[in-house]
Formats: structure tokens, sequence, C-alpha cells
């Protein structure tokens, strides 16, 4: 969608947004990345985001008059207290250290660079949604969002003085190797109980291939009631 709207092929990038959109709900945010676009980098055309911001309000209007049927997972929360702990949440995952992630807002005033300003206000405005859904924490919602952190990065690094990216690799790498450690034990584990509940649940389809209605009581930790649909399905 971006990419489109840098190139000014309009009706491409609405597409790209409707089905980006139709893919995870943080897109409901892209009218807003555009918009920081024409105003840090472009030419501040805004009628072109008309349709755009039309779109967005409808989705976000229908997220908030239907939220209460979304069950407890979708349920939205403006609590400040739950936004500091989505922020505190999603910010360590960047940084592998809660709240270290504050630390690349000073990027921009390192670098002076209208690109580190326009990356690191994508990464926000992307992430907002998932602030106010404590029921829905997971790291992989920051898929966008470290792409466009993973952009300013590089931007800041390539304007500083070399020994400055020889010395954040070399504090960074140990780092990340180390919390990758941490993490691959309890995946592994999960993963390995997670096979043996599929694999159960395989043969007890197979085996009664005439039932369509089953009773599930009880699933391994991290094994969600839609795996467990996938599965007999």
């Amino acid at each position: 969608c971006l990419l489109f709207w840098i190139d000014r092929r309009f009706v491409l990038a609405f597409v790209c947004f409707w089905l980006a959109f139709k893919s995870k709900e943080h897109a409901v945010m892209l009218p807003f990345v555009l918009a920081a676009y024409e105003f840090w980098l472009g030419e501040r055309k805004w009628k072109p985001l008309l349709p755009f911001a039309a779109l967005a309000g409808l989705f976000a209007a229908q997220g908030f008059l239907f939220n209460r049927q979304q069950g407890d997972d979708y349920r939205i929360h403006l609590s400040p207290w739950m936004v500091v702990k989505t922020s505190s949440f999603y910010l360590s995952r960047i940084m592998l250290f809660p709240w270290l992630g504050l630390a690349l807002l000073a990027l921009p005033r390192l670098t002076r660079d209208r690109r580190v300003y326009f990356a690191l206000t994508a990464a926000g405005l992307l992430l907002l949604p998932m602030l106010v859904l404590p029921e829905r924490l997971y790291a992989a919602y920051l898929y966008v969002s470290v792409a466009f952190v993973l952009a300013a990065v590089t931007l800041s690094l390539a304007r500083l003085h070399w020994a400055v990216t020889v010395l954040f690799l070399v504090i960074w790498l140990p780092l990340n190797f180390g919390y990758l450690r941490t993490q691959r034990k309890a995946a592994l584990t999960h993963a390995q109980e997670n096979q043996a509940y599929v694999t159960q649940a395989l043969k007890v389809a197979e085996d009664f291939p005439q039932v369509r209605r089953f009773i599930v009581d009880g699933t391994p930790e991290n094994f969600r009631w839609w795996g467990v649909q996938g599965i007999l399905r």
C-alpha cells in the first residue's frame, strides 16, 4: 500500500489497504501512515487520502459498535493502566528489555533525518490498535512495526560514524542471541506438547470418521480452541 502510494498509484494503494485490513486489524492505521508520509516526505496532498480515511473510519466505527460481540480476546480496553501494560509488553519485545524501546525516540534527535521521523511514526501508528487489546498480547503483531523500526535504525546508523555501527552490533548481537536461547527453550517445550496433542486428536478423528460432535476438555497451555477445530475438521 505504501509503495503504491509513493508511486502515486492511488487506486492500487486503496486495494492493498482493503486487503491489508481484511488480513489484520492494525491495518486500519494505514491512512495515518500515508498521512505521515505526506507530512514528512511527500508533497502534502491530502485529497487522495479521503477515501482511505472514510474506509478506516467505517472499520473503526464497526469495531467499537460491535465490540461486545467479539468475545474477550477482542474486547477493547481504553484504561490508561491497560495501555501502559500493553506498551510495556510490545516495547520489551522490540528492544528485549521493558521500556528500552523508548530509546528509539532519540534517533530522530541524533540524525535530523525526516525519513527516520517517518519510519518511527509509522511503527508507532501501526501498533496503536493492539495497545487497547490486552487479551491479545502476541509479539507477532510487531512484524510490520519492526520493519519500520529496522528502517529507522539503518538510516540512523548510515548517518553516524562507522564506529557507532560497530559498537551497536557488538552489544546488540550477543544480547539478541541470549534472548533467543531463552525463548527457544519455551517454544520447543510448547511445540512438543502441541505435537503430542495434535497426534492424538488426529487419531481420534481418523478412528471415528462418523463422529461430528466433540467435547474438548483441556488443551496444552499455548494451544487455542481454533487449533482444535482445525484438527477435527
